[in-house]
């Protein structure tokens, strides 16, 4: 089972993600969403750590790679907030 709990938390990370990018009102969940969204890969990344043989570097990679690529979109994001 905790073989497959990294990929389990990345893509709820992709399906928050997801859903805030299709402009769906969470209402007053919003920043908990936000927070989860950012969590989960964390959280990910230490269970993969965990883990051994190839799905150990497998979820470890795409935890990174889930972890730079939202942040460089949050960065992009509030760029563009405080440009308008």
């Amino acid at each position: 089972m905790s073989k497959i709990v990294p990929y389990l938390l990345i893509a709820i990370s992709l399906l928050l993600f997801g859903l805030i990018q299709s402009g769906i009102s969470l209402g007053s969940l919003g920043p908990i969403v936000v927070i989860a969204m950012i969590l989960c890969p964390i959280l990910a990344l230490i269970v993969g750590i965990r883990n051994s043989g190839k799905g150990k570097w497998i979820s470890v990679v795409l935890s990174v790679v889930v972890i730079l690529t939202v942040s460089l979109i949050g960065i992009i994001g509030t760029a563009f907030l405080n440009e308008f």
